[in-house]
């Protein structure tokens, strides 16, 4: 099942890490200095990318660390394997808060993908982790009972 702590899906805290700049650069891992399970810089990206909508943002904050699970553990079947079981439920999540916008939606996948990917061992990585789970299937629907946090009210369809 998912390895992180789905307490640090919902930010906390509106106060943003400084940039890392070029010693986020360094590991793939990268820095998360308010060790919330995000990197610092993808955590900026985030909030420029949805700076009033805490629901979205935490959406992408799931989406986030299911794709830095990928790269850290991209060397393990088991972690591949449970890092594409993240990403499915975080990508129904995020797509379930865009069905008025899904090239809004996609448009912002690319941004948080390439900055994932911003360097050779996290592209290395990233391609290593889709590599191993290569030939499974997944479904896909947008469905907000895949988000690791409480979505308003308000955005939740009535049956």
């Amino acid at each position: 099942m998912w390895p992180v702590d789905r307490s640090k899906i919902v930010e906390k805290s509106v106060r943003l890490p400084p940039n890392p700049g070029s010693e986020g650069l360094k590991s793939p891992i990268g820095i998360d200095s308010d060790d919330d399970g995000v990197r610092d810089d993808i955590q900026l990206l985030i909030a420029k990318l949805e700076p009033t909508d805490k629901d979205k943002r935490s959406a992408w904050r799931q989406m986030a660390i299911a794709l830095q699970y990928a790269i850290e553990f991209s060397d393990s079947r088991y972690g591949a394997g449970s890092q594409m079981e993240a990403f499915s439920n975080a990508y129904d999540c995020v797509s379930a808060l865009y069905t008025e916008d899904h090239k809004q939606f996609y448009k912002h996948m690319d941004l948080l993908e390439s900055m994932l990917t911003n360097t050779y061992k996290r592209a290395r990585a990233y391609v290593k982790a889709n590599a191993a789970v290569s030939g499974g299937t997944f479904s896909s629907e947008d469905d907000f009972r895949t988000c690791a946090f409480e979505v308003s009210s308000a955005k939740v369809p009535k049956k």
